[in-house]
Order: structure tokens, then C-alpha cells, then sequence
């Protein structure tokens, strides 16, 4: 594998307009190994993700669209920054400094995605170089006060860099001038097989975890943490998907995984979290975070959705790993707090990393 850093390089292109006119674009990441990563600023969505295999064939891994009027238009978060805050919230509804606050509701009477959210925000993003002088994208959006009911001006900083060693490396950190919730996801959909044109049934999975948030019939959690060892939510070793799904007993859930894994991450440094390992066993991607929970997620809802090269995505074509704080968890006292105050930084650190073979 090379380890060439001047190899590494960022450029951007023109992505489109908004129907609003605002102008998109469309920043390109390259390093020497073949890995391209198309990264928008609207969203900070990931259109593509582009891997080699173990006999150097490129492919696409993430689910998306060709244009931007795919991505404006209705769809299930592909390829996102999601926030202010991921997951679900009850009610929409959240008790801040004593005072009751009421979210902008999309689900029902829950909030989830914090709706319209980052994801759906044009990202001021300015290309820099390191000490060592190779590219990141750096990337700024300030939320102001009561944009989808939370409260406070919220800065956000994501910064984007990808390295000779396979690595795309983001930071994350965010401040407020009043108290406020903050918990950023990615939601990118993967298909290290084929992008998506069939299901990820045989793709293998592992996740470092023995417990899941236990959820009520909205997905909303109970405030409980089942033990999952030996179960088919347990993916502690690496496990073909299919099998679990197999095992599942009806009583638990529908055929499909939509759970916060709470992982063996005490710590808040970057650690393990997941690997995902494509059913060729020729392409790989390790997760690695900060963050003390993980949604793993096999995209049920994605149904007779046109994607990218006119690919029709079905439920299954694609599946989430989300490294987050736990859902709801402004209001369950026993879940690590997503509240932050003016004196706060909000930070965080995820990579992914990419393999070619097991």
C-alpha cells in the first residue's frame, strides 16, 4: 500500500441548485489507493464512496442519487449529517434548565432526525491543509435559535479528511450561547456488494456490544438495557445478517434491525465499534467512534426508491451504522446526557476505515 502523502488531494466541483438557487457543490476526495469519497455540502451528504476491492475494482458502497433533486426530494436521510440531534425524541418534547421545550414533530407525535435538521442546510465548507500539509475539508453551519423548536444559537464544526491509510477521519464539535440538546449521526447506507442492487442478507457483521436500549412500539426507549448475548441481536462475533434475521423470534420485532447497540465504550476515545465485511469477503469497513451507543439500522423503510445509475432501492439494499449518544436520551436520566451549555464544547470523533478482504 502506498504511503505517498502528496498523493492525498480535495477538489470541488458543481453539484447543481437548490430550488431556492442556492448553489451546491460537490467536494472530492482522492488518495493514492483508489478510495474517492464525493462529499456535498448540502447535508454534508456522502453521494459516493468509491472503494477498491482485493483485485483493485472500484466500486460505489454508498446508497444515493445522481443530482440534487434526488437528494431535496424525498428520501430516508440517505448519506447525511444528521442533527442537531439523531434518533428520536419522545413527543418531541424535552425539559431544559426546568422549562418544558416543544420540538417540531415528524413521526408521528415524535421528532426523529430533529426533522428538517442539518441535513437539509447548505454547509459553509473551506478546503485547508494540516501541519503535515495534507488537504481536510473543513465545514461550518450555525443553527440559529428555534430552527425545528431547539433552543439557542448553536455553532457546528465538522471537519472531512481522508488519508493514505484508508481512513476518513471527521471531528466533530459544536458550542451554544443557551442550553440545548446536541447529538450528530452519520446515516450513511452501505452496500459494500453491489451499492445496492441487491440486499445486504449475506453481507457479516460485528459490533462491539452485549446490550441494546430496550424500545417500546414507537421505537421510542423504555429506559431498560437488555443483555443480548446468545441472542439474534448479538453481533459480538462476526455474524452473517441473515442468520440473525432467521432467529429472530416474532415476539421481539419484525423481521428487520432497527436498535441502539450500546457499546463497550466508557472511555469517550475513539475505539472500536463496528466492521462490516461485504459477502465476497473483498471489501471491508471498520467503524471506530467516540460515542457511546451505535444504531444499527437495515433500512426496511427504503421502498421503489430511483437511485443512483437508475437503481431501484428496496427495503434491505442498504444498512446504517450510526454512532450516536442514546435516542431519547434527554429524557432518561440513566442515559448519558446530550444537554449542553453555553460553557460546553460538544466534541466527538468517528472514522471509517477501509479494507480490502477480512
Amino acid at each position: 500500500m502506498s504511503k505517498n502523502l502528496q498523493e492525498s488531494s480535495i477538489q470541488k466541483f458543481s453539484f447543481g441548485k437548490l430550488q431556492n438557487g442556492q448553489d451546491v457543490h460537490c467536494y472530492e476526495f482522492r488518495n493514492s489507493n483508489g478510495i474517492i469519497i464525493c462529499l456535498l455540502d448540502y447535508g454534508l451528504t456522502i453521494q459516493k464512496m468509491i472503494l477498491p476491492d482485493t483485485e483493485e475494482k472500484l466500486l460505489d458502497v454508498v446508497l444515493g442519487f445522481d443530482n440534487i433533486e434526488g437528494y431535496e426530494g424525498d428520501h430516508p436521510y440517505f448519506g447525511c449529517l444528521v442533527g442537531p440531534n439523531a434518533n428520536r425524541i419522545k413527543n418531541g418534547r424535552v425539559v431544559i434548565d426546568g422549562k418544558a421545550v416543544q420540538l417540531v414533530q415528524n413521526e408521528g407525535d415524535n421528532q426523529l432526525h430533529s426533522a428538517e435538521g442539518f441535513q437539509r442546510r447548505i454547509w459553509d465548507c473551506t478546503i485547508k491543509k494540516d501541519n503535515e500539509g495534507q488537504p481536510f475539508l473543513e465545514c461550518f453551519y450555525l443553527k440559529k435559535a428555534g430552527e425545528e423548536g431547539f433552543p439557542g444559537n448553536l455553532k457546528t464544526q465538522v471537519r472531512f479528511q481522508l488519508t493514505e491509510g484508508n481512513i476518513l477521519d471527521m471531528h466533530y464539535t459544536a458550542t451554544t450561547d443557551a442550553t440545548t440538546i446536541v447529538n450528530l449521526t452519520r446515516h450513511d447506507y452501505f452496500n459494500l456488494q453491489d451499492g445496492g442492487a441487491s440486499s445486504i442478507f449475506e453481507h457479516v457483521l460485528e459490533i462491539n456490544s452485549q446490550q441494546i436500549t430496550e424500545k417500546d412500539t414507537e421505537d421510542i426507549p423504555t429506559g431498560k438495557v437488555l443483555d443480548i448475548k446468545g441472542t439474534s441481536y448479538d453481533f459480538s462475533t462476526i455474524t452473517s445478517i441473515q442468520s440473525n434475521l432467521d432467529a429472530k423470534k416474532p415476539d421481539l420485532m419484525p423481521i428487520a434491525f432497527d436498535d441502539n447497540y450500546v457499546l463497550e465504550n466508557k472511555s469517550k476515545k475513539l475505539l472500536f465499534a463496528a466492521k462490516l465485511i461485504a459477502p465476497d469477503a473483498k471489501r471491508s469497513l471498520e467503524i471506530h467512534s467516540s460515542q457511546p451507543g451505535l444504531q444499527f439500522y437495515t433500512g426496511v423503510h427504503t421502498k421503489n426508491q430511483r437511485g443512483k445509475n437508475g437503481v431501484i432501492y428496496q427495503p434491505y439494499s442498504g444498512l446504517c451504522l450510526e454512532a450516536q449518544h442514546f435516542p431519547d436520551a434527554p429524557n432518561h436520566a440513566s442515559f448519558e446526557n446530550t444537554i449542553i451549555t453555553p460553557s460546553e464544547v460538544y466534541e466527538h470523533q468517528l472514522q471509517y476505515r477501509f479494507g480490502t478482504g477480512e
